[in-house]
């Protein structure tokens, strides 16, 4: 698989939500939640901003598997899967322990029969268990990867174990980039896909909220060996979702960058230079998805494609 392509997914898994609501067991830790009353008119409005985000994402080229979640469950978050699974080059699925126990009712066994009948699954990694001794690592929310280099990024908080993040990096080969990040007020920074993301040349990232000198020197230089130009973002522009990006490839292999219309807006006109130079723009107007303190990134599954086994 070409170096240029790997990790940078041109078809990605959505859940539409019919019961979206601000989650009340998430409120704790992530301090870019909103305190939004539930009503009918939100899970309305965050069901027509999925609709309309895999249309757009649809006309940028970007393949959407798209399911459905009538909320039978109670599961308000399930429109950011990404923080239940992950799909790998080597065929391999990966199941991630979460948090909040109403969100650990989001994995769901249809998708992982999909992804295993039409996506070429051949392994699946459960890492779920470790929910019952209360060590967390929530997907690329609280992983960043680094695909090319083998590289994970991990901000620790109540969603990441230090321990569970080290296991995950010797099981699937990556080596560990873990740090502490926290916002002005002394909140940990509860994922690290809110401060940082990566493209093959750009790497997004809040070094102010990087909480020692020494930790921020090594996240810096370890983007930078990876080949990638830094773009450095304030606080400000972190709360704004401006760190929660995702970079893909159009079926005709054109770089595009996902984001919000918040994120987009929240980039200084240099910024948003540096981010076309490395990638078209795809905006997703999702202001009621941000209630609930993810933005377009956390709604983005990637469906990575399976490497070809050569045959012995």
């Amino acid at each position: 698989m070409a170096k240029e392509t790997l990790g940078v997914a041109s078809h990605v898994l959505m859940v539409r939500p019919h019961k979206f609501y601000v989650n009340g067991q998430t409120a704790t830790d992530n301090a870019f939640q909103s305190n939004a009353v539930q009503c009918a008119d939100l899970a309305a409005l965050a069901h027509a901003e999925v609709t309309q985000a895999i249309h757009r994402l649809e006309q940028a080229g970007v393949a959407v598997s798209a399911f459905e979640d009538y909320g039978s469950a109670d599961t308000p978050d399930s429109v950011f899967p990404n923080n239940w699974l992950t799909t790998h080059h080597d065929g391999t699925l990966v199941l991630y322990p979460m948090y909040a126990k109403n969100r650990r009712k989001e994995r769901r066994r249809d998708i992982v029969d999909y992804l295993t009948a039409e996506h070429g699954i051949r392994c699946v990694i459960d890492f779920s268990l470790h929910e019952r001794a209360g060590r967390y690592l929530e997907g690329t929310g609280a992983l960043v990867l680094d695909h090319v280099n083998a590289m994970a990024y991990c901000a620790l908080s109540n969603r990441a174990s230090h321990s569970l993040f080290h296991d995950w990096c010797g099981k699937l080969g990556y080596h560990p980039v873990s740090f502490h990040a926290q916002t002005s007020d002394r909140k940990p920074v509860y994922h690290t896909n809110v401060m940082m993301a990566l493209g093959p040349n750009l790497g997004v990232v809040c070094l102010e909220a990087i909480t020692t000198a020494s930790e921020r020197m090594r996240v810096a230089r370890a983007i930078k060996r990876g080949g990638r130009e830094l773009l450095a973002i304030s606080e400000a522009q972190m709360r704004a979702y401006a760190g929660n990006l995702l970079a893909l490839r159009s079926n005709k292999g054109q770089p595009l960058w996902v984001m919000s219309e918040t994120a987009w807006a929240a980039f200084e006109p240099h910024q948003q230079a540096q981010l076309e130079a490395t990638g078209d723009i795809t905006c997703l107007r999702i202001p009621t998805i941000e209630l609930a303190g993810g933005s377009a990134r956390c709604m983005l599954a990637e469906i990575l494609p399976v490497e070809t086994k050569n045959p012995a």
